[in-house]
């Protein structure tokens, strides 16, 4: 879960703009070992729904082990971003 996490994390921030604080804390989806999808709670109904319509099954899954960290860059500033699902705060300096 923490490579599907960290994929969408990246793509979210560099191919669609978003923010890497809300990139991180966004709601992920994980392939299965079985092949089948796993969508946190909060995941976007109306994608869960398109991708069960193209055929994909979803199975139900009530825990994601998945934690994201990461830095970026404001000018000459570092700032981190902390995985709200962590319950902390990242700190740069």
């Amino acid at each position: 879960m923490i490579t599907s996490a960290t994929a969408q994390a990246i793509m979210n921030t560099l191919w669609f703009g978003s923010s890497l604080g809300k990139s991180i804390s966004d709601p992920i989806l994980y392939v299965t070992p079985e092949n089948t999808l796993s969508f946190e709670s909060s995941f976007n109904k109306a994608v869960q729904r398109g991708l069960q319509e193209m055929g994909h099954q979803p199975k139900n899954n009530p825990y994601f082990f998945n934690v994201v960290q990461g830095v970026s860059q404001e000018g000459a500033c570092l700032r981190g971003h902390s995985d709200v699902r962590k319950m902390a705060r990242a700190a740069g300096y």
